[in-house]
């Protein structure tokens, strides 16, 4: 569970939030809370339980998380009871869960989609993951004002942030191709679909006719052995 959020992702959202103080209940490896800080809010980012500490505050505060996803359900319900104003990042496929029906009834959260895919740490050897796309999940924010919003294309400024987080990542190891047994040369993922291949099954069969063609061609008969 622990993806680490780039800063560039919040920069998406700064203008969104209602509050100047924001709580970031799930801690992970702490620079979270620096990266919102450096956008001018007053952040809450500690160590804690989400579900069994109470944050209280004399000034309104908005959450603004990336919790893990291995416990989302408990995570939307307790936002849902907590009734505070959040923004969280969570997957497109949550979205279709029944857990999420049963949570939240039409019209009470919103959706807003970043203008692309983001790109999360795993760990802290700083390889980028390949977790599916996510959005941000809106309740009580003001300035979102439709049910489904996408927000507009990247400013220079904020690419510039993306590319310069995106270019510190570790490259991810390739894996060597496979050499198919039909001579063709592979890369993993393609591997089991081209076994299922008309080019594959074509080129097996031509390999099986030569090898009985060779197998007849050295042939001796019994009677003169």
């Amino acid at each position: 569970d622990n993806y680490i959020t780039p800063a560039y992702a919040w920069k998406y959202i700064q203008h969104l939030i209602p509050t100047k103080r924001v709580w970031e209940p799930f801690y992970c490896d702490g620079s979270s809370g620096k990266k919102l800080e450096e956008l001018g809010f007053k952040v809450r980012h500690k160590n804690e339980d989400f579900f069994t500490t109470h944050f209280s505050s004399n000034a309104p505060y908005t959450i603004v998380t990336n919790p893990p996803y291995s416990i989302m359900k408990e995570v939307l319900i307790e936002l849902k009871k907590r009734d505070k104003p959040f923004i969280l990042l969570i997957t497109l496929q949550k979205l279709s869960s029944q857990y999420f029906r049963k949570i939240f009834k039409n019209g009470e959260v919103k959706i807003v989609m970043p203008p692309r895919r983001i790109k999360f740490f795993k760990g802290s050897n700083n390889e980028l993951s390949d977790i599916p796309d996510t959005f941000f999940l809106c309740y009580k924010i003001p300035k979102v004002k439709w049910g489904f919003w996408m927000l507009p294309d990247e400013t220079d400024e904020i690419k510039e942030a993306r590319l310069k987080e995106e270019g510190k990542a570790t490259p991810k190891p390739k894996k060597p191709k496979i050499t198919c047994r039909c001579g063709c040369v592979v890369s993993h993922s393609y591997y089991k679909t081209h076994l299922n291949s008309k080019k594959h099954k074509k080129l097996i069969i031509e390999i099986e006719k030569n090898n009985m063609a060779r197998e007849d061609k050295y042939f001796v008969p019994r009677e003169l052995m």
